[in-house]
């Protein structure tokens, strides 16, 4: 799997894995995909693919991202292809071996101490985020890394963000749901409310923070407990995604604030601007069903100048197309037969869809 990058497989909760197949195949183009986006160049025509039936994990898996030849694998297993692998995994698309993050094998030995739920890759820098307090570089070595931790896979070593240790000291205060790694920076999106450069040195960042590579920020100009990041509802983001200078950010949360009372109505998505620090929502109006979405957002992805937001209700999957150019915003009701297309408060009316 040449010069391809997988950034995500599954969006969150419980798939359990019964099998895995994985292709290799001699790739013609160089690929640079966007995060939450699955591309493939097209093989030529004499291509060889070499498959590998997989044993699976024995919990859920919520992400992929590959590099190259190797494919990482996050979730809430203990082993997964024969292997004892602690929440984090790699898989060799050539040879078809399983390996772990750390020396170890035991459930202190290896990966963490938690669970994952998504994974980004930087050159060797593999970010893996999720719900834990520690990362295991073997039997006898834990690194303290709070809901983020960087795996390099050229030294084989794991560090947090961050310069202290304990749950104070680095990393963010509660679970993060989604990465997204942009050159220098590193964007976190959950359910977190502070992020800690070390002890005694916290920056409050609501639901999203950024690292520059030696220290976190927050979106937004506040820096008191409501000044920054996104509030209302659950106040939690599970989605990101990146257009030029702009952050997009989707969750369950009804505002984005700019500084202490200043904030800015948006439902379930908004986005945030790089250059000038501040938000804004995806629709015009102000208030409940005036711009946004109607339920909460569970993740984003990139088509060119385009955004894909998707989101569902009772677990039911709905996918959501926004043309930012244009706002107009459509939904897709998984709940009905076919599907239907809901109003997502864009500004142009939307029709039944198929038919």
């Amino acid at each position: 799997m040449n010069n391809t990058t997988i950034r995500r497989l599954l969006s969150h909760r419980a798939f359990r894995v019964l099998s895995l197949v994985f292709a290799w195949l001699n790739l013609t183009a160089t690929l640079a995909p966007g995060h939450d986006q699955v591309q493939a160049a097209a093989p030529k025509a004499s291509a060889t693919a070499l498959w590998f039936d997989l044993a699976g994990a024995d919990g859920a898996v919520s992400a992929l991202a590959g590099e190259g030849d190797f494919v990482y694998a996050g979730g809430s297993f203990h082993t997964i292809g024969g292997v004892n692998a602690n929440g984090v995994a790699r898989f060799n698309v050539k040879t078809g071996v399983w390996t772990t993050l750390g020396t170890g094998t035991t459930s202190t030995g290896n990966g963490v101490g938690g669970f994952v739920e998504d994974l980004a890759i930087s050159g060797n820098d593999v970010y893996v985020v999720g719900g834990f307090s520690n990362v295991y570089q073997s039997a006898g070595t834990a690194v303290s890394a709070n809901g983020v931790a960087r795996w390099n896979s050229a030294t084989g070593q794991w560090a947090a963000l961050g310069g202290g240790s304990g749950l104070s000291a680095n990393g963010v205060n509660q679970r993060v749901d989604d990465v997204l790694v942009s050159g220098g920076n590193v964007y976190l999106g959950g359910a977190f409310t502070v992020a800690y450069n070390a002890a005694g040195n916290s920056v409050f960042a609501n639901g999203v923070a950024r690292w520059n590579g030696s220290s976190w920020t927050a979106l937004g100009n506040g820096t008191a407990a409501n000044g920054n990041g996104v509030a209302g509802g659950q106040a939690w983001v599970h989605g990101l995604a990146l257009i030029g200078s702009d952050l997009y950010v989707g969750g369950s949360f009804n505002k984005a604030l700019n500084n202490t009372g200043n904030e800015v109505s948006a439902n379930y998505v908004a986005r945030w601007n790089a250059a000038t620090n501040t938000w804004a929502a995806l629709g015009t109006g102000s208030g409940d069903k005036a711009n946004g979405t109607d339920f909460s957002v569970s993740a984003l992805a990139v088509s060119g100048t385009d955004l894909i937001v998707g989101g569902g209700l009772s677990g039911l999957t709905a996918g959501m197309y926004c043309r930012m150019r244009k706002m107009s915003v459509l939904g897709i009701d998984a709940g009905r037969t076919g599907g239907q297309l809901v109003s997502l408060y864009g500004d142009k009316p939307v029709h039944d869809w198929p038919g």
